[in-house]
């Protein structure tokens, strides 16, 4: 890495770490993730592709996955490095529901593909600026 990828990886690292721990916190669980692990598994991810878009994960890019959500009764141990893009799109769901649901959308035509992304990344954030929208028309 150069020294500047290597800024971006302590800076973000750093707070992949301490957003887990206040999301661990909480929810009510007493287990707390390191600096060091976190980093030891986000290091040895850089330059390798995402289990999900097969996008090469940079330290601009990386990201910390639960394969099962907390939020369904995942484990705070069970980590996953990925791009931050299919993390934020994957949301709540399961690694398998997830790959069911890119594998499904693969089907659809590249500019439904794009909204539907576009949406999905969006999140909860979407569809409430849509109900604004209603609200206002």
């Amino acid at each position: 890495m150069t020294k500047r990828q290597q800024q971006i990886f302590t800076r973000r690292s750093l707070s992949i770490v301490r957003n887990l721990n206040e999301r661990l916190k909480k929810l009510g669980y007493s287990e707390r993730v390191s600096i060091g692990l976190v980093r030891d598994a986000l290091g040895d991810a850089i330059g390798k592709q995402c289990p999900y878009c097969e996008e090469t994960i940079t330290p601009r890019t990386m990201s910390l996955d639960h394969p099962t959500p907390l939020s369904r009764g995942g484990s705070p141990a069970m980590l996953q490095v990925c791009c931050l893009k299919s993390n934020r799109e994957k949301g709540c769901l399961t690694a398998a529901e997830f790959t069911k649901f890119l594998e499904d959308v693969s089907t659809y035509s590249k500019e439904a593909q794009r909204e539907i992304h576009r949406k999905m990344r969006a999140g909860g954030a979407f569809f409430r600026l849509q109900a604004r929208l209603r609200k206002v028309a």
